[in-house]
């Protein structure tokens, strides 16, 4: 029935694990409706979502990527830790545009290619993810057969919702733990959603108005928010205000 979610073992294991390091670094992706439209507007064969927008947990480390290439193939990947070294991966982390590759290309290491080829992996397009000069992340595209141009336009386009959708929940379920917002941090964001000044915030918790300011500022670099507002919006979203 639409509209109608049962709970699967990806759902069960996010909602028991204690934090990222609890869950396994490559999950099989669930069924997700963005995902079946993209495939009826461009045929790809394979997708991964790669990287998280918190530290050491990044594009090409390997930590965190939901996908559905095959097992085998994934296995083999991650114990070579081609996602150090993958020419691709490491032309993303300069880039925020879309990238490609194939087999047999002079970029490709021979034997990287010969995993590829064998899994009929041979043609590969990666969108970066990140904001300015950072890229945190990537969403990755395959198929035996090149990617034409405006299908690659249409990757491009699709890949950052594609990204948000499948990694938001971690996101959300995690953040607390691994940005590590202190105590005081957490307390002037909850006195400033209740639309205090920094000063009536310092009154109220005993700080000085600089030192409110401060933890703000923290709290809104963390948070990889635009400013306070931002910071308010984000950390009620993910739950942290209590």
């Amino acid at each position: 029935m639409v509209g109608v979610h049962n709970p699967s073992f990806e759902d069960v294991q996010l909602a028991s694990a204690a934090d990222l390091k609890s869950l396994p670094r490559s999950r099989r992706i669930s069924q997700n409706y963005l995902l079946e439209s993209l495939r009826r507007s461009v045929a790809f064969d394979h997708v991964a979502i790669c990287g998280l927008d918190i530290d050491g947990f990044e594009l090409a480390t390997g930590k965190s990527f939901d996908t559905d290439l095959p097992p085998l193939f994934v296995e083999k990947y991650v114990e070579a830790e081609w996602y150090a070294r993958d020419p691709l991966i490491e032309a993303a982390k300069s880039g925020q545009k879309v990238l490609t590759d194939e087999v047999g290309s002079a970029s490709m290491p021979p034997e990287l290619g010969e995993i590829l080829s064998f899994f009929n992996l041979r043609n590969r397009a990666l969108v970066p993810i990140g904001r300015k000069s950072r890229t945190f992340g990537g969403v990755l595209f395959t198929r035996s057969a090149p990617f034409r141009v405006d299908e690659l336009a249409y990757l491009e386009f699709i890949a950052r919702p594609l990204y948000e959708a499948v990694v938001q929940p971690l996101m959300d379920r995690f953040a607390a733990v691994e940005l590590q917002l202190t105590a005081g941090e957490v307390n002037c964001l909850r006195h400033a959603e209740l639309g205090l000044t920094s000063d009536e915030i310092a009154a109220e918790l005993g700080y000085a108005a600089q030192t409110v300011n401060a933890y703000i500022l923290s709290a809104t670099r963390k948070l990889k928010a635009n400013n306070r507002t931002h910071a308010i919006a984000t950390a009620l979203r993910r739950g942290l205000l209590g």
